[in-house]
């Protein structure tokens, strides 16, 4: 049927050694002036960075979503050792306040 013949033709394609062409100075060169500097910062976008053992919670402080200012709010409790309870939560909110009889 002709598949041992077309097993063998692709068995000697792959064997065969293909030139990696160099560059030359001159193509190195004009890569170099062809060169575009590009800044990765956009002042308009915020930048979200946050310390997760021991985040802030201060007025302002924005998070790059819900689920990273949940875990933040978590950490907090952790770190300034007081119950936290949730009450009122769904995606797009989160409403939260100390778990503890007694305390605000």
């Amino acid at each position: 049927m002709g598949f041992k013949a077309a097993d063998e033709r692709a068995e000697e394609a792959s064997r065969e050694v293909v030139p990696i062409p160099t560059m030359t100075a001159e193509m190195q060169k004009d890569m170099c002036e062809s060169v575009v500097p590009v800044d990765d910062n956009v002042p308009e976008e915020p930048m979200f960075q946050w310390d997760r053992d021991n985040p802030d919670m201060s007025v302002g402080v924005c998070y790059p979503s819900m689920d990273d200012f949940r875990l933040a709010v978590r950490q907090h409790a952790i770190v300034k050792e007081f119950e936290l309870a949730t009450a009122h939560s769904d995606t797009q909110r989160f409403r939260g306040h100390c778990g503890s009889l007694g305390y605000p």
